[in-house]
């Protein structure tokens, strides 16, 4: 074999290897054969199902109720004057998260807007007399609300709904004041 000129050796292993190798091809067209009537059987009782589209999952999981508030309530704490781009890394929480919650601790009078050292909008805690406080509710016994109302949420009915529904006049006096209003 050693005196066997190149090319012709190499053909014989080729030879070789393709006689090896027609096994596993036949048995690769039984196998795709028998999957293609399997599934035209199948096929009629089961529906095809839509390509997935990238996933619609978040890649970052929500904050427990209040972490974010207290992280920055915190770090305006550390730092008055601090600037949403210096909030947003020394908290780690993202920008537009930062916008809301500065905007309704501004509301809550917790921290107070000043101008930043860049001429950016800063925080700052709010001095205690600033703080807006609700008037405990009942006899005045038991513990003081002390926290700020609630934000009320936006309707999420229908402008249709809305629109279907009678004009009421705001100036004119509501059915039940006249109804108190009269004796009885």
């Amino acid at each position: 074999m050693a005196d066997e000129p190149l090319d012709s050796r190499i053909s014989r292993e080729i030879r070789e290897r393709l006689k090896q190798s027609r096994a596993a091809v036949e048995e690769y067209n039984r196998l795709k054969a028998a999957l293609q009537v399997l599934d035209k059987t199948d096929g009629a009782a089961t529906t095809k199902t839509r390509a997935r589209r990238g996933s619609t999952r978040r890649t970052q999981t929500r904050a427990p109720r209040g972490v974010n508030r207290e992280k920055a309530l915190a770090a305006i704490r550390d730092q008055p004057g601090i600037s949403i781009a210096q909030l947003s890394a020394a908290t780690g929480i993202t920008k537009n998260v930062l916008y809301g919650l500065t905007r309704t601790l501004t509301e809550r009078g917790l921290v107070e807007r000043v101008d930043g050292a860049d001429g950016a909008v800063a925080f700052r805690i709010a001095e205690p007399a600033e703080a807006k406080t609700v008037e405990p509710v009942g006899d005045g016994e038991g513990s003081e609300a002390t926290d700020a109302p609630k934000r009320r949420r936006r309707s999420r009915r229908k402008s249709e709904d809305i629109a279907a529904e009678p004009a009421s006049d705001p100036l004119a006096p509501s059915e039940q004041a006249q109804d108190s209003a009269e004796p009885v």
